[in-house]
Formats: structure tokens, C-alpha cells, sequence
């Protein structure tokens, strides 16, 4: 088994959701998680802040908020267990956020070594 990050990305569609919206959100996201950690699959589970600071370049200059250039915004990660990427990206299916135009990078973690 190797270790994946699913890292997500929303955009202004979910950063504009209703509160009840986020909520049933939350719900959901917890819902596919626990069906991660039931499959023995789970590793870890980080959700991020939406305050942040973004620091570049030579000069370490220093701009508040996280938001990159696409205004698509790191919302959190999960890291999983997987045999392989097609594992890693069946594992991905079924997370809320494509509903509300997410991205979610999936990346295999290099060794440490």
C-alpha cells in the first residue's frame, strides 16, 4: 500500500454556499470519511481556516489570504492508504465538493529517504 493526499480546492460557488448549504455539506464530507475509515483506508484528515497569509518569491513578500491567482482556495486534505492512483482516485469519488465546482488534486506522497 502507498499513502495519497487528496488535496481540495473550492472556488467562489462553495465559498458562497448558505450556511445550511455548508452544513449539509459538513455532513456529507464526515459521511464519506467515515466510509474511508470503515474501509480501513483513512490516514489522516485536515481541514483549514480560511484566514492565511501567502508568502513569495526571493523577498519572502508577505499578502494576507490564502487565495491563489484562480481563486480556487486549499480547503483542506486527506491522506488514504491505496495500492494504486486509480485506488487513490476511486477513493476521491463521492466527495461533496464536485458539486460545487471543487478540485481535488490526488498525489501519490514520495518515501522519505
Amino acid at each position: 500500500m502507498k499513502d495519497y493526499v487528496l488535496l481540495f480546492r473550492v472556488g467562489p460557488r462553495f465559498l458562497q454556499a448558505s450556511p445550511e448549504e455548508l452544513q449539509q455539506i459538513m455532513l456529507r464530507s464526515k459521511e464519506w470519511i467515515g466510509e474511508i475509515a470503515g474501509n480501513g483506508k483513512l490516514n489522516s484528515v485536515l481541514r483549514l481556516q480560511r484566514n492565511g497569509a501567502v508568502m513569495s518569491g526571493k523577498q519572502q513578500q508577505l499578502s494576507e489570504g490564502p487565495f491563489t491567482e484562480d481563486e480556487m482556495l486549499v480547503n483542506g486534505m486527506v491522506t488514504v492508504k491505496a495500492a494504486s492512483l486509480q485506488e487513490a482516485v476511486q477513493i476521491a469519488h463521492g466527495n461533496p465538493i464536485f458539486e460545487y465546482d471543487g478540485v481535488m488534486e490526488i498525489r501519490e506522497v514520495a518515501p522519505n529517504n
